[in-house]
């Protein structure tokens, strides 16, 4: 069976790493897999199967919006005939529909978060867009609490799995986690719902934690770095594992998450995790039992103290963390995803 997932950049984004592991396991079952990636936006360093095929579509002008309208619309015409197409955001979905249309294919919509967060009259036209795709019939969602959220503001159905670490997260043997570097590691991100401000307000207060902070944007983390934080980068698993692993505790500031995979991550790396209350999150978080939900920026402080200087709480939270973590293993998942999509094959 041909299975073409349309990216419109290929980095280091946590639902791209979701579908370049998807990419590979398909592989490995037998089927042939190609990546539509646009042209120039590769900037991620992935272990792809040598047998996944990466299709550069498009030009490559430099300028971002330019590029990407190319690549949307030439991806209706670059699908294989009679291939299962698998979108995974709101914005792909459409050419991705229609090239499934055009070459009698079938499409497959993999929901990793609910995309009705954005603002303004431009942000309630694409909330609206959102809402139309959210209504195909052939969802399915990241993990429970998005198939919940589906079917209770929008009325649809979807099959689900549980989407979590990679088995490399399991595996990986940590050579350095007997003098972590760090205090605190906190994944950067600047959508307003990613909680930001609530990190840059702890900083504020003169916080005497050594951070370390990741991002997949330059320009966030050249700001971070005039702030006198340690940043990186990671370019694969490994180098995110020894990052994640270089520190004490996870921050996790987020207002709204459709799941939440780095307190996950951390989480199988026995790392405890303080997070703010968000709605994905509480399919494993447990107050208290395996991390430390907090509500304002001095609860926030108060319990990253405590955490780093209570030895038996840090290690309760760890092991149970830990026995969190096994319960969502990425490759449970990828079969769950694999099922789905071959059922939708166009091919009797």
């Amino acid at each position: 069976m041909k299975i073409v997932i349309p990216l419109i950049n290929l980095s280091w984004h946590g639902g791209v790493r979701v579908l370049v592991r998807l990419a590979n396991h398909l592989h490995a079952a037998g089927h042939d897999v190609e990546l539509a990636v646009t042209r120039g936006y590769v900037t991620g360093r992935y272990f792809l199967s040598p047998g996944v095929d990466l299709k550069h579509v498009g030009v490559h002008t430099g300028f971002k919006p330019i590029d990407y309208l190319v690549f949307l619309g030439l991806i209706p015409f670059v699908v294989s005939p009679r291939s299962v197409v698998v979108a995974n955001f709101f914005v792909t979905y459409f050419p991705a529909r229609l090239g499934a249309w055009l070459r009698r294919g079938n499409l497959v919509y993999l929901v990793q978060d609910i995309e009705t967060k954005y603002s303004g009259w431009s942000g309630r036209l694409l909330n609206l867009i959102c809402t139309w795709t959210y209504r195909d019939r052939n969802i399915i969602t990241a993990n429970r609490h998005l198939q919940k959220r589906l079917l209770a503001n929008f009325g649809a159905g979807s099959a689900t799995v549980d989407i979590g670490p990679a088995e490399i997260f399991y595996e990986l043997q940590a050579g350095h986690r007997g003098s972590p570097q760090y205090d605190v590691i906190f994944f950067a991100r600047r959508e307003p719902w990613k909680g930001l401000d609530r990190f840059y307000d702890l900083l504020s207060r003169g916080a005497p934690w050594r951070f370390i902070c990741v991002s997949q944007d330059q320009a966030l983390l050249d700001e971070l770095r005039a702030r006198g934080l340690e940043c990186r980068c990671p370019g694969d698993d490994e180098e995110l594992i020894r990052v994640i692993d270089s520190a004490r505790l996870l921050l996790f500031t987020s207002y709204d998450e459709g799941f939440g995979l780095p307190p996950l991550e951390a989480m199988s790396r026995g790392i405890p995790t303080i997070l703010y209350p968000s709605q994905g999150p509480r399919l494993y978080v447990v107050h208290e039992q395996n991390a430390i939900y907090v509500n304002n920026v001095v609860e926030c402080q108060q319990r990253i103290e405590q955490l780093l200087t209570d030895g038996a709480l840090y290690e309760q939270l760890s092991t149970a963390g830990r026995r969190t973590a096994e319960k969502f293993r990425m490759s449970v998942a990828l079969v769950g995803m694999q099922k789905f999509i071959e059922d939708r094959s166009p091919i009797s």
